[in-house]
């Protein structure tokens, strides 16, 4: 009798920690029983194991369609292709006229608008895992202050910003795990193989791309904010290096210079909301004293700079399900918690202070159009370096931004550079978005307090490799933007000729060899007569010999070759 005993103590003892839905939540929740719990799903309570990104959806779309409170869109794909859900909640009278309120809500006379993000570093799960208890509160409560927030309030939850990386973790994480849970940090379960799931598919930190939307599902999500503007959005994160749970403000010194002060008073102001939330539950806590907020292409920080606040969470990272720290023995249940007290506690904050919250959203674009004015210049011209392809992939970064910019009309000289029409635009320092403009066309280089965590600034146009430069006078512009498109290669031709400088070229290199194509690569500068007179062309440049080819690969080519230029690439035929 005492063997089975100790056996059936051994298989409760990895539930020792478990907790309901119900048992997460404040106690005056008052729960609809006609909601479906997080565990009635799942078939365990959140916190016992990790859940997976397909678990995190299904349940996600179990909510929305019992609740007339939430509405679920994807917005985009990750590389993976593993769906970006975006889940709107609000009374169910808002969702009948969303799209008024969201106009209303961009001239400065709507709803309060929080976005909740979770997770942007795959192997930090518990903000992905509090999500599904936050959208189930949301949904089920019928406590008169979540029907107040919710009659005032549009809350957008981004469950899982990394979605690839997540579910990665979750694999390594649940396919480690014990019955009874060991809580040594050199445990296989709390130490992933390399490369570990912090990053995407393709190893991308995708809190470094909020900036450079070099992913698809950095670009959706800045279409997607650039369309609502909230007033408030949450990223909630994972660090290991110090004991407690931290939320901004950051080291005060360690600011961008070009975000508003009072961004950071109302940052402190919301900080009190989280310190009384980790006081109730008796959780240490830190703030003001690590991180900083320089770089703008970081999810708390690229808020900063578009009339919105971004708040970093960081919890303790416990990983497996418990973990021995300088506080005791953690549990990935209490990480957990954390992430779902700061995410009602920035609820309960950005309610109480949405006066304060909406005046400052207001009044920080007529606060860049003031900066814009005291500037000693009126905007900035960006040339095509020769690379349609290129400027092109830079003015869908802008587009992406809500930033404007026009095509230069004639010919423009500033200094030793030349810009021409059709090559060239002009990009106004006057016009809403001017802060965030700034931010990715400056070139500064000192700063008050120069500790960084780790990108200080990010020039766009230099990251394309593009010539540019400030104008103290607007040049004449044309009004429009047109897409560039190459020549279509002759198919007669005695070679076709593509500067290597260009951004697809590469790209038309390897389906041409994969073709079986012959192709040579100019060693030094040289000029051939083409299609539209002598042209020069740069050590380099590809050149495709139509009369060295194979005659049954030359149909293929020529089609590589067009479909080449259709998307942009100049193509040069020699006559």
């Amino acid at each position: 009798m005492k063997f089975i005993t100790v056996i059936m103590l051994a298989l409760l003892a990895g539930n020792l920690w478990a907790k309901s839905a119900a048992d997460y939540l404040p106690p005056n929740a008052d729960l609809d029983p006609s909601i479906p719990t997080p565990e009635s799903l799942l078939g365990w309570d959140v916190g016992d194991w990790h859940v997976s990104h397909d678990k995190l959806v299904q349940y996600m779309h179990t909510l929305a369609d019992a609740s007339p409170r939430l509405t679920l869109n994807v917005i985009g794909q990750t590389w993976e292709q593993r769906p970006l859900l975006q889940l709107t909640v609000t009374s169910p009278g808002n969702h009948a006229r969303i799209e008024s309120l969201r106009q209303a809500h961009l001239q400065g006379d709507g709803p309060l608008v929080v976005w909740l993000g979770y997770s942007v570093h795959g192997d930090e799960p518990s903000g992905s895992n509090a999500a599904m208890l936050v959208a189930y509160y949301l949904a089920a409560s019928r406590s008169a202050t979540v029907e107040q927030w919710l009659d005032g309030t549009v809350i957008l939850i981004d469950p899982s910003i990394n979605p690839d990386g997540l579910n990665r973790f979750a694999s390594w994480a649940n396919s480690n795990a014990r019955k009874v849970p060991v809580s040594d940090p050199v445990d296989r379960q709390h130490v992933q193989n390399w490369p570990g799931a912090r990053t995407n598919h393709y190893g991308f930190d995708l809190n470094r791309d909020w900036l450079p939307m070099v992913n698809p599902g950095s670009r959706a999500r800045i279409s997607e904010f650039q369309r609502w503007r909230p007033h408030l959005l949450t990223d909630h994160h994972e660090q290991g290096r110090l004991p407690g749970f931290f939320f901004q403000p950051g080291v005060p010194s360690r600011q961008n210079p070009l975000t508003p002060d009072e961004n950071l008073e109302l940052t402190r102001a919301l900080a009190q909301f989280h310190a009384a939330a980790m006081d109730e539950v008796g959780q240490p806590f830190f703030t003001e004293e690590a991180y900083d907020d320089f770089y703008f292409g970081k999810g708390s920080t690229y808020p900063d700079i578009n009339g919105s606040i971004g708040i970093l969470f960081e919890q303790k990272a416990i990983r497996g399900q418990a973990l021995e720290t300088s506080n005791g023995v953690e549990t990935f249940q209490q990480a957990i918690a954390n992430q779902l007290a700061v995410s009602l506690s920035s609820l309960r904050g950005a309610w109480a202070l949405q006066d304060r919250f909406k005046s400052y959203q207001s009044g920080f674009y007529a606060t860049m159009m003031k900066r814009a004015e005291k500037q000693d210049f009126a905007g900035w011209l960006v040339g095509d370096d020769g690379d349609p392809g290129r400027a092109r992939a830079f003015l869908e970064i802008l587009d992406l931004h809500g930033i404007e910019y026009r095509s230069l009309a004639g010919t423009h000289r500033e200094g030793n550079q030349e810009f021409r029409p059709g090559e060239a635009w002009v990009i106004p320092a006057r016009q809403r978005q001017f802060g965030l403009l700034q931010a990715i066309m400056e070139q500064r280089k000192t700063f008050a307090d120069n500790t960084f965590y780790d990108v200080s600034a990010w020039t766009l146009p230099l990251a394309y490799n593009l010539p540019f430069t400030t104008v103290r006078r607007l040049p004449e512009t044309d009004g429009a933007v047109e897409s560039s498109t190459g020549y279509a290669p002759a198919g007669d031709a005695i070679a076709w000729i593509v500067s290597w400088n260009q951004l697809e070229a590469p790209a038309l290199l390897q389906s041409l060899l994969d073709a079986g194509a012959r192709v040579r690569t100019a060693k030094k500068a040289f000029t051939a007569q083409t299609e539209s007179g002598l042209q020069s062309f740069r050590p380099g440049a590809l050149v495709i010999q139509r009369g060295i080819q194979d005659e049954e690969k030359r149909d293929e080519i020529t089609a590589l070759l067009n479909e080449a230029a259709l998307n942009g690439l100049e193509i040069a035929s020699v006559e």
